[in-house]
């Protein structure tokens, strides 16, 4: 038997301010589907502070406030509270504010 050290392939995500902006929207209307928002808040990025600290405020906002499952046409959405809503809504406004002063 022999080991053959391979470098690791991590599946990695892209994610364009405007996929943010529609992110934010999901989760605040309650459309975000669970497997998405675990997957964002658990993923390695780097190279882009910006949207790194979207991340970790998302983290915080998945630690500290309180969520619910809800199914959505058969799917497992996410359903946040009124505070989570309030710091999502914030974090859109950035974004958005961000899209429009790129464009």
């Amino acid at each position: 038997m022999f080991y053959v050290k391979r470098p690791a392939r991590l599946p990695y995500y892209i994610f364009s301010p405007q996929d943010c902006i529609e992110f934010l929207t999901k989760a605040i209307k309650g459309e975000l589907l669970e497997h998405e928002w675990h997957a964002f808040i658990g993923m390695a990025l780097r190279g882009d502070e910006e949207l790194e600290k979207l991340r970790k405020s998302c983290l915080f906002i998945d630690e500290y406030c309180v969520k619910r499952t809800h199914l959505l046409h058969n799917r497992k959405c996410l359903a946040f509270d009124d505070e989570a809503k309030s710091q999502l809504q914030e974090l859109l406004d950035e974004w958005r504010h961000k899209v429009s002063y790129v464009a």
